[in-house]
């Protein structure tokens, strides 16, 4: 049983979990983005330093912060189910996913269940272009804040 699976009865309706998930097949030009999560977690564990974000959250010790390790996927299309699958099962929970890649596709699933949740008619585009957009906007802020 998948770390994914462990966690995923402990999940409650608020809590952030992460996802790993580790998939390069439709990178064409070179393989290498399925390592990404673990080296993330990696870097996250790092000992020199801490889980505390930048607000003064400690994420080793919130409750509400779960790491699902990665996701376990099979070659092919098939994947694209699973990843859509695990996603739908987080949302459904109403938990806040933050999913690491993986190549580009894995957005194709990921907007897909999260489509399903949030507004069934809207263009899977749209919706990653405006999650990209906020995001951009944040991080901006964020910068500007501290110079």
């Amino acid at each position: 049983m998948s770390n994914f699976h462990r966690a995923f009865g402990q999940l409650r309706s608020g809590m952030v979990a992460v996802l790993g998930i580790p998939s390069d097949e439709n990178s064409f030009f070179m393989q290498g983005p399925a390592l990404a999560p673990p080296r993330i977690r990696e870097a996250l564990h790092i000992t020199s330093s801490n889980m505390s974000t930048e607000s003064g959250i400690d994420l080793k010790v919130e409750p509400r912060f779960r790491e699902l390790g990665e996701l376990e996927l099979s070659a092919g299309l098939a994947s694209f189910g699973q990843i859509e699958n695990a996603i739908t099962e987080l949302l459904e929970r109403d938990v806040v996913v933050l999913s690491l890649g993986g190549d580009h596709a894995i957005t194709y699933p990921i907007s897909k269940a999260s489509r399903k949740k949030y507004d069934p008619e809207r263009d899977p585009l749209g919706v990653t272009a405006m999650v990209a957009a906020k995001l951009l906007k944040e991080i901006a802020a964020r910068m500007l804040e501290l110079n």
